[in-house]
């Protein structure tokens, strides 16, 4: 027993050659003469039975080896069985994933529902059958698969065979309930084995007592609903898409405009400045025309007036400004302000008219002033 999990579990029932049912190694002679097969019709293999020992659990052995999918295959048979005993099954909660949270939003909670009619079925790319139910609701009845999963997990092309002719794709999760009941009840791994073979467990797992060990593959309602979600949600993105483009063009338009009104704008002010250049230009030139005619009609004053605007143009800023600043400052006592604020003297000395940063300090006449230039002093 290698795989406890998987292939390699061993088998507690046979199909008995003469009846074709199910027998429990227990109830069958020891040894090949059991008249027993493999359960799993694909593979018919004679099965030895090994029921007379005190250390190993008492299961059926292959004669020409392990079959891969006899462990199933009896599992869907018990399923099959039970459920027709009972009459109805345990259908776990129906619930769809909200596109926006990804959390699930409920449709039914967890219920048991009568049958009327179990059967196996042959699933394509499954060598192990699946159980289809009709089972009564409150809208008629619906046909339903369950399909037991142990070492083989249900495949999505095998979803979709099955989606075609039902409502509703349940799995029996045989391997996460082995392991919970090794992890939780601590059996060991031959006590899984028989457990996980016996009525009572398979009772107890459709009847609901085990829920999480059955969960949807697919259901069409779930499915009709998610996918009705998940349109909502699109067009809601859509619109808000959409709204967000549209504030973006709003925007757009907007900054455009602005930048328009500042184009006039700007193209306003350089045609006024422009004008206003053309208009200063024209006055320069009826001022220069006026001032060739006046000169032209008094030669005497025109030439005076070219050769002090000549001089002006010669002298240096500051030679300017001492020309203009001699007449104000005629006492060499009293300094005078100049533009910007600057205090203006004449040296009593030499008669130099200048800036203060040119004067020494001196007192004169008892008058605390700079009335002496650097080079006098």
């Amino acid at each position: 027993m290698s795989d406890v999990w998987g292939e390699n579990l061993p088998i507690l029932y046979g199909r008995s050659v003469a009846t074709g049912e199910l027998v429990h190694v227990d109830d069958a002679p020891n040894g090949k003469a059991c008249g027993c097969v493999c359960p799993d019709p694909g593979c018919g293999q004679p099965l030895i039975a090994r029921n007379n020992g005190k250390k190993k659990i008492h299961h059926f052995a292959h004669i020409g080896g392990t079959c891969a999918w006899s462990a199933e295959y009896l599992l869907a048979e018990l399923a099959l069985e039970v459920i027709r005993e009972r009459g109805c099954v345990w259908f776990p909660e129906l619930s769809y994933e909200v596109p926006e949270t990804h959390l699930p939003e409920r449709i039914s909670k967890g219920m048991e529902l009568p049958v009327d009619c179990a059967e196996k079925i042959e699933v394509e790319g499954r060598k192990a059958p699946a159980i289809g139910l009709d089972v009564r609701t409150s809208r008629g009845c619906a046909r339903y698969v369950f399909v037991p999963e142990l070492a083989h997990v249900l495949g999505g092309e095998q979803i979709a065979s099955l989606r075609k002719e039902c409502r509703g794709i349940v799995k029996i999760g045989f391997r996460g309930l082995m392991r919970s009941m090794k992890t939780l009840e601590h059996y060991d791994r031959e006590e899984l084995a028989v457990r996980i073979q016996s009525k009572a467990v398979m009772e107890e797992l459709l009847s609901g007592g085990r829920q999480r060990h059955l969960s949807w593959a697919w259901n069409a309602k779930a499915k009709e609903l998610s996918d009705q979600a998940w349109k909502l949600y699109a067009q809601r993105k859509e619109e808000e898409r959409q709204k967000a483009d549209a504030e973006k063009e709003r925007r757009a338009a907007i900054d455009q405009a602005r930048r328009e009104k500042t184009r006039l704008a700007a193209a306003k002010r350089a045609e006024k400045e422009r004008a206003q250049l053309a208009q200063a230009t024209k006055a320069a030139a009826e001022r220069e025309a006026a001032r060739e005619a006046w000169e032209e009609a008094h030669p005497v004053q025109g030439r005076a007036i070219r050769d002090e605007a000549r001089r002006q143009k010669a002298l240096s800023d500051m030679d300017r400004a001492r020309e203009i600043m001699a007449p104000i400052v005629d006492d060499a006592r009293k300094p005078a302000k100049g533009l910007g604020g600057k205090r203006w003297y004449r040296c009593e000395k030499c008669g130099k008219v200048g800036p203060a940063d040119e004067f020494a300090v001196g007192d004169v006449g008892g008058v605390w002033n700079r009335g002496m230039c650097l080079e006098c002093a």
